[in-house]
């Protein structure tokens, strides 16, 4: 309610200035409200004298008016869950093939990190343009990888700016393809419209709908281009695919030790209240990043030691090392974390 009363009461400064106490009869018709709400919200004012008492009151009736309206236009759009969870104050996650768009709305328009695979990009652009009714005046890129940025050219226009690490431009530059044995379709060097308009090197600091979002590199982990997206009065962190919820354990381009500091460093960022929200599945907190880090550990461990002993990766892959650490039906399968620890990374062709 004080947000809501000092913009009101500053108005009233400045129309008690002006008036010198001389009126006869106004008449305030708010055209807007009538044609937004029900016509008795429209408030006829008459002060018939100019006296102080008689100013208070206009004073006081513009103070309840402009409050109240103030206050209607300030609340949230009901957004329908299907299309976006509300997860705090103007932040919003959509669901796109098993990774996340992250929404943030306000005043200044909608901020999105991730834009999901190229095949839904179009249906979530119109989902969340509907939804939201605002324009899309910035997209984050978290890393490179095609579940992630495929969506871009259907969300990118009007003058939406693209921005990420300089390192994940540079990788969408190139062709994308891991080993044969997984039988992934080579992902071609991505279109001038899909590519970030601003890259930057360590960290950049975005001020947008009130808020201070930082954008802070994780270097050479799952990418060479990852990104934590904090929204510092949020009290949430985006971190891509550095960290994930849902069941499979993320396979890595670059480092396991990178991978781990990362996670260290996000660690760090959390507090109890943090929001952290996955790069797959569902919002975590803190101790969830503990967890997932610990299970990290000891799956490396594990496969490791099957190496140490002389096993080859195919063997190891048959031996099943990493069962027990993760419950439920997994996104992706293992071998494709067993070939990352046993080789050093996953071994991507660009």
């Amino acid at each position: 309610m004080h947000k809501i009363i000092v913009p009101a009461l500053k108005v009233v400064k400045i129309i008690l200035r002006q008036l010198n106490g001389n009126v006869s009869q106004i008449v305030f018709k708010f055209n807007l409200l009538r044609n937004k709400f029900d016509s008795n919200l429209i408030l006829k004012i008459g002060i018939m004298n100019k006296s102080n008492s008689g100013l208070l009151c206009y004073a006081f009736s513009i103070v309840i008016l402009l409050g109240y309206s103030n206050f209607l236009y300030s609340q949230e759009v009901e957004i329908d869950p299907l299309v976006a969870q509300r997860i705090a104050n103007g932040l919003y996650i959509h669901p796109a093939y098993g990774s996340y768009t992250t929404i943030f709305s306000g005043d200044d328009g909608l901020l999105l990190i991730d834009t999901g695979m190229e095949f839904e990009g179009a249906k979530s652009d119109s989902l969340i343009r509907t939804a939201f009714k605002k324009p899309v005046k910035y997209i984050i890129y978290s890393h490179s990888h095609l579940d992630h940025v495929g969506g871009s050219k259907s969300f990118a226009h009007d003058g939406t700016i693209i921005i990420a690490h300089k390192n994940a431009r540079k990788e969408m530059l190139q062709s994308w393809k891991p080993p044969e044995i997984f039988k992934f379709t080579k992902i071609q060097p991505y279109s001038k419209k899909s590519l970030p308009d601003i890259c930057f090197s360590d960290s950049l600091e975005i001020h947008f709908n009130n808020e201070t979002i930082k954008l802070i590199h994780i270097p050479n982990a799952h990418t060479t281009g990852d990104i934590f997206v904090l929204f510092q009065k949020s009290h949430a962190i985006h971190t891509g695919d550095v960290f994930i919820t849902l069941n499979g354990f993320p396979p890595f381009e670059c480092s396991f030790k990178s991978v781990i500091k990362g996670l260290d460093q996000l660690i760090q960022l959390c507090d109890e209240k943090t929001l952290v929200i996955p790069g797959h599945g569902p919002v975590s907190n803190r101790k969830g990043v503990i967890h997932f880090k610990e299970v990290l550990l000891t799956a490396a461990d594990r496969i490791n030691k099957l190496k140490t002993q002389g096993k080859t990766y195919d063997q190891i892959v048959a031996l099943d090392p990493l069962a027990g650490l993760m419950t439920g039906k997994k996104y992706l399968s293992d071998n494709m974390f067993i070939y990352s620890v046993y080789y050093g990374n996953w071994g991507i062709t660009r």
